[in-house]
């Protein structure tokens, strides 16, 4: 799954709402819940890039705390401030380009640019970032 979402909002609540709603939907339309591949074994979801404001994170934390697997992921909290922190700064396990490459996920435009950029990932070989906790 790729989505995009743009809003004129920017409040924690707000985007606890967007993500709860995002959740919502993925389920009831799909069947499938949305899990982070690094939470959760047998998680579908490699990446979310954000614009990193603030509350935006904060609200990722909050809406998406409850898929986490601590067994699994080794991120044992209840805290939504202390998950985030957990999982938040990965731009120095890797070189500024991959950094770079990274961020600019959401400009892919294929289903061919999306499968190279999961090749990329995984070669890595960053478990914080790869999924492969």
């Amino acid at each position: 799954m790729l989505a995009r979402v743009y809003t004129n909002r920017a409040t924690t609540e707000h985007f606890v709402l967007l993500f709860d709603e995002l959740q919502h939907l993925t389920q009831l339309y799909t069947g499938n819940q949305i899990c982070f591949k690094c939470f959760t074994q047998g998680g579908n979801l490699l990446v979310m890039n954000t614009d990193m404001e603030a509350a935006q994170i904060l609200a990722a934390g909050i809406s998406f705390l409850h898929t986490n697997d601590p067994a699994y992921s080794k991120i044992d909290t209840k805290s939504p401030e202390e998950f985030v922190h957990a999982v938040l700064d990965f731009r120095s396990m890797v070189a500024p380009q991959d950094y770079q490459r990274l961020i600019n996920f959401p400009y892919l435009k294929s289903q061919e640019e999306l499968d190279e950029f999961t090749l990329f990932v995984k070669n890595l070989k960053v478990k914080k970032i790869d999924g492969k906790v």
